[in-house]
């Protein structure tokens, strides 16, 4: 009975259409009989909660923010509930870590994939491969097990462990774990080939970042962060023939498609935005924000400037190729604020009596806030790469606030409003020009006046035989 009562509590806790109200109760039934002493029902709390929590799909709903706060809700009651034993909590994850490992090993062991790994630097052998893997009849099982990866229940499922390991770091008996679920997240970021795949890579990105800043370990973010730069450099801007002269050269005239892309709901991108300057501009911006996010969580380290390396390398050869004006400016700008960064930690450095062995042997590993303000000289607590994350991120996090009240406000409107507004371009279209129809609805009132003033001064059948002739000639006039 007790089985059965909690199946149907989190079957209530994890439905999109139930109340915040209903579903915060639900929860602190099932966090009471979680967290009561000795209890029998821990073990089956979480493996209930953790089933109903990746049910939640955001690509089936039309209400997708709805959704996706529903899903961030239960992901956060299952990492607080999750926190009461953490015995319990460890053999659990050890299992579900382990499913998903086994998930990305049998993707990534498929003939096919193993050619397209192989070959990946090479696009003529790359369609090679996917050519024999046809014809050796693979296809189908190679798309099942990538299906089964790059869908919403994986992503939530990496969402949960990377907050429950980096919120429970200093305990001894989660920590072990990080290391496993780095390789499960890194195998995942192997499996995207290609921009197709961008939001599967870049939800994984920001999940690593995320641990590395709260777990304080490092994680190498760098490589898998700039590989959609090559992609975006070989964008070529489609203009619209049907434009001419200097209007090919607006920015309206460019690209198939205007439409922003929001990358919480999107995992895999449509064929057709590709290679449209709109899908570059969101790579770019979705880049600098991964990169920001991986540098920020090492901005107090000695070792800043050699982490961030790469990036800066990969970044100016994107500004040596790239000749898009629009995604040149921010770019630039953030190259300079590493470089300024790393300036300021290169000058802590030589002013700091600490080695390297000392770094690596105590737990930090970080600047202190002292070594440090001898460099800002200034009183302000945050460095630059800092300042501009949380710039950043409080930028987006307008946009997305913005958006989601839109949609609520388009949603809200009633039925009937929203069938007006949809048929009215049609009784446009279907009239030669707007003055026609404003000279025929004038006419027809100025004859309905007529007529009412005719009806009172002539009797009934004069006055029926005017209301006649007032029709006809109404209908010709009209004609």
């Amino acid at each position: 009975l007790g089985f059965r009562m909690i199946k149907s509590i989190c079957s209530i806790w994890s439905n999109p259409t139930v109340s915040d109200a209903t579903r915060m109760r639900a929860y602190v039934l099932l966090r009471s009989l979680a967290d009561m002493n000795e209890s029998q029902f821990t073990d089956r709390v979480i493996r209930s909660m953790y089933k109903g929590y990746l049910s939640s799909n955001l690509a089936s709903s039309s209400a997708q923010s709805r959704v996706l706060s529903v899903v961030i809700f239960c992901c956060r009651c299952l990492v607080d509930v999750l926190g009461l034993n953490l015995g319990v909590s460890y053999s659990l994850a050890f299992i579900y870590i382990r499913e998903l490992a086994v998930r990305i090993r049998s993707a990534l062991t498929h003939p096919s994939i193993k050619k397209k790994n192989k070959n990946s630097d090479n696009a003529h052998d790359a369609k090679a491969s996917a050519s024999a893997s046809r014809a050796a009849g693979n296809t189908g099982n190679a798309d099942e097990s990538l299906n089964k990866v790059f869908s919403w229940s994986h992503i939530n499922a990496l969402r949960v462990w990377a907050l429950v390991l980096g919120q429970y770091n200093a305990e001894s008996e989660l920590r072990p774990l990080i290391y496993p679920f780095t390789q499960v997240s890194l195998a995942t970021i192997q499996l995207c080939h290609g921009a197709k795949t961008a939001g599967v890579r870049f939800q994984v990105i920001l999940m690593l970042s995320q641990l590395e800043r709260d777990a304080n370990v490092y994680i190498p973010l760098a490589l898998p962060s700039c590989a959609l730069l090559n992609h975006v450099v070989q964008i070529k801007p489609s203009v619209n023939p049907k434009l001419s002269g200097k209007k090919r050269k607006q920015p309206g005239a460019i690209g198939a498609s205007t439409q922003e892309i929001d990358w919480r709901f999107v995992l895999r991108v449509a064929d057709s935005d590709l290679n449209s300057s709109h899908f570059g501009n969101a790579v770019i911006r979705r880049t600098l924000l991964c990169l920001g996010s991986h540098l920020s969580s090492n901005s107090r380290s000695p070792a800043f400037p050699e982490l961030s390396l790469y990036a800066m390398q990969a970044l100016r050869r994107y500004l040596k190729e790239t000749r898009d004006g629009n995604t040149r400016e921010p770019v630039r700008n953030f190259v300079r604020l590493v470089e300024q960064h790393s300036q300021l930690i290169v000058n802590a450095r030589r002013i700091s009596s600490a080695t390297p062995k000392s770094f690596f042997e105590s737990k930090s590993n970080r600047l202190s806030d002292e070594q440090l303000k001898t460099v800002l000289h200034s009183a302000q607590t945050l460095l630059p790469i800092e300042r501009w994350y949380e710039i950043e991120t409080d930028k987006i996090r307008k946009d997305d606030m913005l958006r989601d009240n839109l949609d609520s406000d388009i949603n809200s409107t009633p039925i009937v409003e929203q069938l007006q507004a949809f048929k009215l371009p049609r009784k446009q279209k279907k009239s030669k020009s707007n003055d026609q129809t404003e000279e025929s609805v004038s006419v027809r009132d100025e004859l309905k006046e007529l007529n009412e003033r005719e009806l009172e001064n002539v009797d009934d059948d004069e006055g029926s035989d005017v209301v006649d002739d007032l029709e006809l000639s109404g209908s010709e006039q009209d004609e």
